[in-house]
């Protein structure tokens, strides 16, 4: 997803097709759960009376219904669902994450996490516990399906982590910038990776692939690979 469009494939990414989706300027989260039911948010650059807005697929994306969030101003930059029932929605959305029980029918809205910053990234592992990023370094856990959620600290500078990934409950890696780390405590606490190739512009997505397997991609289109579970990237 991206600038007011979604694509879809059904040949694992050797095609891609745009799918009939509500108008938007900027798609910029996209959550499936399986093969037809997902879920996209987009935003209106504050140009318009409802700055966000979240659209609900159960057919692979060919139609769309609308879910109304209780906050209608600023960004949604992602969606994560562990399930038809459970969701979350994080954004520049005044330092509060949203939180469904019911397929977003209704939300619950967390006291402010941290002030007005933005909340970039999500990730549930189950409907207890998950994990955000945001801006400044912002590093997130939680125990209780969202209801609080637990800073991590380690002062390494004002980075945006744009990328998380967890393999379970204890391995996970965040990115952002010039700034690779990792965790084996369930997000507790964080080690800088080690990157040995010279970085090409801002990481922004990692993945896992395997047991040890990680791979972490920049804006300008450079990817690195872990096989050490994260500790050194090349």
């Amino acid at each position: 997803c991206g600038a007011g469009s979604v694509l879809r494939t059904t040949d694992g990414g050797a095609t891609w097709v745009p799918l009939d989706v509500p108008p938007v300027q900027q798609y910029s989260a996209l959550h499936f759960i399986n093969a037809l039911e997902g879920w996209i948010g987009g935003y209106w650059y504050y140009n318009e009376p409802d700055a966000n807005a979240i659209y609900h697929t159960t057919d692979g994306g060919l139609s769309w219904d609308t879910i109304p969030l209780p906050i209608t101003e600023g960004p949604v930059y992602d969606i994560r669902f562990t399930d038809a029932l459970h969701g979350w929605v994080a954004g520049q959305l005044n330092g509060r994450v949203l939180r469904t029980t019911d397929g977003g029918a209704n939300w619950s809205v967390t006291d402010p996490v941290v002030g007005n910053a933005s909340l970039i990234a999500l990730q549930f592992l189950d409907t207890l516990h998950g994990w955000m990023t945001g801006t400044g370094d912002q590093r997130y856990w939680t125990d209780d399906g969202g209801l609080t959620w637990n800073p991590a600290y380690s002062d390494l500078g004002s980075n945006i982590l744009w990328g998380l990934a967890f393999r379970d409950a204890l391995h996970g890696v965040v990115c952002g910038d010039t700034l690779l780390m990792y965790t084996s405590d369930g997000g507790h606490s964080w080690t800088p990776a080690q990157i040995t190739a010279p970085l090409v512009g801002s990481l922004r997505t990692v993945v896992w692939t395997g047991a040890e397997e990680l791979w972490c991609a920049t804006a300008q289109g450079q990817v690195l690979r872990s096989t050490d579970a994260g500790l050194t990237f090349t």
